[in-house]
């Protein structure tokens, strides 16, 4: 551990991170428990005996933004969040699963609340701590910070350099962190014989069963992350420039980890499993919109731009942008990093103007 508090200097100033939350600071309690069970999700499925040389630590700081960040130091690789992650995560899924309509979305009864609200607030929390140690492990903080380029995860407006390469190493940990949310869950449901012809047939099928109602909680965790990072982005319409900003629009990312938990999940469940529970999960988001931004018209919803042409050709842009860059990045890697299989084609099934191609 490098240390109780460590100052981590920035591009936006000194930060002074702390291992665990101060007592003072509302729910600090649940923040540090959230900070511990983070830090054993970390070492357990990413042991640091198998990262090779590589020292990092888990760290909190005090702040009213909403932020993450992973840098690299002289004492190591931090991995900070802001408190307010905790506290309006918490808040926001609580109150949402307040309203009867959300609870139906998710199938769930009044009973099954307080579930539901800690399994997406605990896979919001994960994601970001798998997306930050990628970061780590995957050579992006090293490569960025020889750019003198510090990264966090509040979309930030840039015009000083062309952000594509940036944007890649953001949709690669995404990619890397959808995989082991994926992973995490279906690793659980093996391991108690989900998927042993010995185990009770009855059995199989509620395993695998609460394992799709996990999958439909960590998406829509992953979408909330996407959402309340990028709180500028407010006016869909106002999307003349996909690189205008250091992170895609929530809604690339979005699109971008569905198409990789489609890949991933394909590993367990048969297509058109996947298929059902994709549509399902992005049904819920499309519904969650309308009531966000209190319109009835698909235009205004957030998802819709990654599903219009230029939408889709930026997650293939993304995705495969990062053949160009992975042997640049080798030279910063703990882990061996490989090209990935191109996107040749992908599907869109919304106009310019947000309106559905059939309508």
């Amino acid at each position: 551990m490098m240390g109780e508090t460590i100052e981590v200097k920035t591009t936006a100033g000194t930060v002074l991170c702390s291992y665990y939350a101060s007592e003072r600071i509302e729910g600090a309690e649940r923040i540090n428990k959230s900070v511990e069970r983070m830090r054993k999700l970390l070492e357990a499925t990413y042991p640091r005996a198998e990262l090779g040389d590589i020292e990092y630590e888990l760290y909190v700081y005090e702040s009213e933004e909403v932020n993450a960040f992973s840098t690299k130091t002289e004492e190591g690789y931090v991995i900070a969040f802001s408190t307010a992650v905790f506290i309006k995560f918490y808040k926001v899924v609580k109150n949402m699963f307040f309203v009867e309509e959300i609870r139906r979305w998710f199938e769930v009864s009044p009973t099954q609340t307080e579930y539901c609200i800690n399994a997406i607030y605990d896979y919001m929390n994960w994601f970001i701590a798998f997306h930050e140690l990628f970061h780590i492990i995957n050579g992006h903080c090293k490569w960025l910070s020889g750019m003198g380029i510090f990264h966090a995860e509040k979309l930030t407006k840039n015009e000083r350099r062309d952000n594509l390469q940036i944007q890649i190493v953001e949709s690669d940990a995404d990619y890397c962190a959808i995989q082991a949310c994926v992973n995490l869950i279906f690793i659980q449901i093996i391991n108690e014989g989900a998927f042993d012809e010995k185990t009770d047939s009855d059995r199989r099928h509620d395993l695998i069963e609460a394992a799709k109602q996990e999958i439909l909680f960590m998406e829509f965790a992953v979408y909330q992350i996407f959402l309340l990072f990028s709180q500028e982005e407010k006016a869909i319409g106002n999307t003349d420039d996909l690189l205008k900003y250091d992170h895609p629009y929530a809604s690339i990312r979005m699109a971008y980890s569905f198409s990789v938990m489609i890949y991933q999940l394909n590993s367990f469940l048969p297509m058109d499993e996947v298929k059902e529970l994709v549509y399902k999960i992005i049904g819920i988001c499309i519904a969650y919109d309308r009531i966000y931004y209190a319109e009835e018209v698909f235009e205004r919803s957030l998802v819709s731009l990654a599903f219009t042409e230029r939408g889709v050709q930026h997650v293939m842009l993304l995705h495969n942008g990062w053949n160009d860059i992975v042997d640049q990045l080798n030279k910063y890697s703990y882990i061996n990093q490989k090209e990935k299989e191109e996107i040749q084609e992908l599907q869109y099934w919304v106009k310019e103007d947000g309106t559905m191609m059939w309508e």
